[in-house]
């Protein structure tokens, strides 16, 4: 017990302080229970301090705890009681502890009353180690006690364990060679200690696979355990990796790296933290694995192998390795280019060859590694890249791929069009405007020497066509793209030149998916469609001063590339409506309507004959003639404020009349009465009474007059009467015609041939029975008459209503 007797005087001040009882009053005191009632259980202690159970308290207050040892070593701790039943641990006071021993423990109270004693035997800890493990520079295990020391002699030098949160400790000392035994102490400090031997043990390493190189080492699809690494001796000199370096299967990873050394073998082995080494082996240097740059040799521009060129891109492998040149052998000879070191870029130049051609680039470094690759050399140009249909009266456009261009040969004078700046970009090549059936020289050029011979062609496709409508004042129209260039953007400009005046149009796009396009696209009152292969994508509208009906004008059209286009278009008459009302031989004026506005022009030809009148306010027009005969003919004209005109040719008709003769005639009337209809003034009406004709003047114009003949002598029955009008040119206009009847009844006894002379007239239908008896039926409205005949007389008669 470590200076036990130095704290007693201590104590013993305390107990006199806590000898003075707590300030209470009689009642209290009188009930108050003494320490002997207390119970104390459950003793447990350690180094620093008692833990107990304390029972059947009264009420709280301050106490003391005496721990006595069985050598007869006694200490006296206060503490204070809060519940009737607690556990309470007591510390050793002034960082004092206990050792170990049978120790009695009890409770009183400051009046000086116990209660019962617990003993408690407490024995040394044991200090021993777990899971030890003794390595060449260090040992590793665990501990049950966080405040424990490890401790180590190594020669006159003492080493100390670190110890983490969770009991493991670490004790780093230095290197020993396996076998060699460690001793190791373990102390809380409070007299507990625990010593034992461990035996040195190296720790299993792998042999990672690795590669050694000119300049480096890469480890090969490998992972170090976390304290491993890879040594190298190179030159004399020790480089050393990463701990933990990790590397994918079958992949390369560069760990170590060198000045380029020239010598054939490397020394390389694995060493761990804890100071374990694995076997040295000694290494062949290789070539740099040239192979596993990134080559940039794709058929693109500047990125390729064509017939006079190589362009590239070199990236370093995984280790940093990258050549520095690229040649080629051809014929023998042998050309190459340096690699651009910042970039990895090079262009290499040799004779041209054609496309397909085998070819090996060979990659070499600056300490001779090296790689061949082999290509097909490709002209990205074909025959084909230039067709007829491209050649246009100005211009050659096509599609080319990065950096190609066209050039073309006019007249002996060279045009180079812009070069491609992307894949697949169209390209224009102008030169001056030439004739269809022209013939030009064309060909492609590439800057990566990319080519197409030089072919003949000829102009045969016209870019352009137009479909206009003019009017005299106004012109509208589509433009017509061919098939081959429908969409390319237009930004030309039209415009019409009437009498050597221009007077410009404005373009604008049409709308293809739209009705609109259908005006352009088909001829007036045709539905066949206009320029086969050709797509109206544009429209274009102007005016000018008031012209002719069928003028001719000229449409011209310039695109931007400087072609011109010319289209003759005749001014379309636009006709007004016009209606002529009829005409007839007894008319005396000419009337009719259009749709010219008022005040527009009416011209009447009849014969040489010209009347002249204008179009009234509604679109009406009237014009007074003299009757003219039959059969003349008769234009009419109408012209409108802006010179579109329209014409009816018409000829006169026969005017007609009507006759109307009154009541029946019969062989006792004296006299005709008839009524006449449409007649005129001074036409002649002629009635024929069998062979006698009778005449009689008009002398009336009357729309209806009545006109009655005497007739001397009167007509017999069955006599046919015919009476005709005639017009002043003689040309008849109406008729009516009838009979001389003998009366309006049928009876017996009458002749067959004078029935048929009544009004009932002939049967409707006659029946033949035969023996000569005959049955006549007639029909008048809703009666039925039968006669019977018989021997050619009447001999009875039958009606039915």
């Amino acid at each position: 017990m470590k200076n036990i007797h130095k704290l007693f005087t201590t104590l013993a001040c305390i107990s006199l302080l806590f000898c003075f009882p707590l300030t209470t009053n009689a009642s209290e005191e009188s009930e108050a229970i003494g320490a002997a009632a207390w119970e104390i259980n459950g003793v447990s202690m350690n180094h620093q301090s008692v833990t107990f159970n304390i029972e059947n308290v009264r009420q709280p207050q301050d106490a003391i705890l005496v721990v006595s040892k069985e050598d007869g070593d006694t200490l006296e701790i206060p503490f204070s009681i809060k519940s009737a039943v607690e556990r309470i641990t007591v510390a050793y006071p002034d960082d004092g502890w206990f050792t170990s021993g049978l120790y009695y423990v009890w409770a009183r109270d400051l009046d000086g009353n116990r209660c019962n004693s617990c003993f408690e035997h407490f024995r040394y800890h044991t200090m021993s180690l777990l899971y030890v493990r003794a390595y060449p520079c260090y040992l590793t295990g665990e501990t049950r006690y966080l405040n424990a020391d490890i401790t180590a002699t190594i020669g006159f030098e003492e080493y100390k364990a670190e110890i983490q949160n969770d009991g493991t400790f670490i004790l780093r000392y230095p290197r020993l060679e396996p076998g060699i035994y460690i001793s190791v102490t373990s102390t809380d400090g409070y007299g507990c200690s625990s010593t034992s031997r461990y035996a040195i043990e190296d720790k299993f390493i792998s042999w990672p696979s690795v590669t050694v190189f000119r300049e480096g080492i890469a480890l090969d699809g490998h992972h170090l355990s976390s304290d491993e690494r890879v040594c190298a001796e190179v030159d004399g000199v020790l480089y050393y990796s990463d701990y933990g370096v990790s590397c994918p299967y079958l992949e390369t990873k560069p760990i170590i790296t060198y000045p380029l050394t020239t010598a054939e073998t490397v020394t390389v082995w694995t060493e761990s933290a804890c100071g374990s080494i694995s076997k040295k082996i000694t290494r062949t240097v290789e070539d740099c694995a040239l192979d596993t740059c990134s080559y940039s040799s794709d058929a693109l521009y500047k990125k390729g192998v064509y017939p006079s060129k190589a362009f590239g891109t070199v990236k370093p492998n995984v280790c940093g390795q990258v050549p520095c040149k690229v040649s080629t052998t051809i014929g023998g000879t042998v050309y190459s280019a340096n690699i651009n070191p910042a970039s990895g870029s090079y262009v290499l130049e040799y004779p041209r060859q054609k496309h397909g051609t085998s070819i090996t680039l060979t990659f070499s470094d600056a300490h001779g590694c090296s790689c061949p690759l082999k290509y097909k050399v490709t002209n990205e140009f074909h025959e084909w890249n230039l067709y007829s249909s491209s050649i246009l009266p100005s211009r050659i456009t096509t599609t080319l791929p990065l950096g190609g261009r066209i050039v073309a040969e006019v007249n002996g004078k060279v045009y180079k069009s812009n070069t491609a700046a992307s894949a697949n970009a169209s390209v224009t090549v102008k030169y001056p405007q030439q004739a269809l059936g022209s013939k030009i020289k064309a060909w492609l050029e590439s800057d990566n020497s990319s080519f197409t011979n030089p072919q003949q062609y000829v102009v045969q496709i016209q870019p352009y066509e137009i479909n206009a409508f003019a009017k005299t004042t106004s012109i509208d129209g589509g433009i017509f793209l061919h098939s081959y260039y429908d969409n390319e953007p237009f930004s030309g400009s039209v415009y019409v030149e009437i009498a050597g005046k221009r007077y410009p149009c404005k373009v604008a796009k049409l709308n293809y998916e739209s009705k609109e396009r259908y005006k352009y696209e088909h001829e007036e009152d045709s539905y066949e469609t206009l320029y086969p292969g050709y797509s109206v994508k544009y429209k274009f509208q102007g005016s000018f001063p008031k012209a002719q009906p069928d003028t001719l004008l000229k449409v011209v059209l310039t695109d931007n590339y400087g072609y011109t286009f010319t289209k003759s278009v005749r001014i379309k008459n636009q006709p007004p409506k016009l209606r002529v009302n009829k005409v007839t031989s007894d008319s005396t004026k000419i009337t009719g309507s259009t749709s010219a506005k008022s005040g527009s022009l009416i011209e009447i030809w009849i014969g040489k004959k010209k009347y002249t009148t204008k179009v009234k306010k509604g679109g009406s027009f009237s014009k007074k003639i003299k009757p003219q005969k039959a059969g003349k003919s008769v234009d009419v004209w109408v012209t409108d404020k802006n010179n579109n005109y329209n014409c009816k040719f018409l000829r006169i008709k026969q005017a007609t009349g009507k006759i109307t003769l009154k009541g029946k005639i019969y062989q006792s009337s004296s006299s005709i009465s008839m009524s006449i209809t449409n007649g005129k003034k001074g036409e002649r009406l002629k009635l024929s009474v069998g062979s006698k004709t009778y005449s009689k003047k008009l002398k009336s114009g009357k729309k209806r007059q009545n006109i009655q003949i005497s007739l001397n002598p009167k007509a017999s029955a069955g006599t046919v009467i015919k009476a005709v009008l005639y017009d002043k040119f003689g040309k008849r206009k109406g008729s009516a015609q009838t009979k001389v009847y003998i009366g309006d009844t049928i009876y017996t006894g009458m002749s067959a041939h004078d029935a048929q002379l009544t009004t009932w007239g002939a049967p409707v239908r006659k029946n033949d029975w035969g023996g000569g008896y005959l049955q006549w039926v007639y029909r008048s409205g809703d009666s039925t008459l039968y006669v019977y005949i018989q021997n050619g007389r009447v001999v009875s008669m039958q009606r039915f209503s």
